[in-house]
């Protein structure tokens, strides 16, 4: 569902309430898990609620933005067009996911476990690096994307 409504504020070119949305995912799931596991003593379980309660309010404010699409009437659409749209992009989605984790995968099989610990962290720091730049990309893709063309052929 979550990426649903991201998807319609991403097609709409709403970009202000896509990064909104994002940001409210990760800063909700974050201060509710540090509230349940810090304060509450929940554990894994409250950390899982905080991960619920960030999507949850996500999904509540990009459904909100988007609201006038879900209540359009339905229109009649090429679905084979859609399919040949769609399926490239989802056999690149599973290429990329595939080099994202599989490395972690094959050097804990292939190393010692201390040398693939260090891996795994260096990995998971890189990672989080990037997600945390996600939403300000996507934010900020609206001025790139309605740039003069002088200007994206210098970027």
């Amino acid at each position: 569902m979550d990426a649903d409504v991201l998807g319609v504020l991403q097609g709409q070119q709403n970009f202000l309430w896509l990064g909104w949305s994002m940001m409210v995912n990760g800063i909700g799931r974050l201060a509710i898990a540090a509230i349940a596991v810090l304060v509450l003593g929940a554990g894994a379980a409250g950390m899982m609620v905080g991960v619920l309660m960030g999507l949850v309010a996500a999904i509540l404010l990009s459904g909100w933005q988007t609201r006038a699409v879900w209540r359009a009437r339905p229109h009649p659409f090429d679905w084979r067009g859609v399919l040949a749209q769609i399926l490239p992009l989802m056999i690149a989605f599973c290429g990329f996911q595939i080099l994202f984790t599989a490395d972690t995968l094959l050097v804990k099989s292939y190393f010692s476990d201390a040398d693939a610990d260090f891996y795994v962290s260096a990995g998971t720091l890189s990672r989080a690096l990037m997600w945390l730049v996600l939403p300000l990309a996507s934010s900020c893709f609206r001025a790139w994307s309605t740039a003069p063309p002088a200007v994206k052929r210098a970027t």
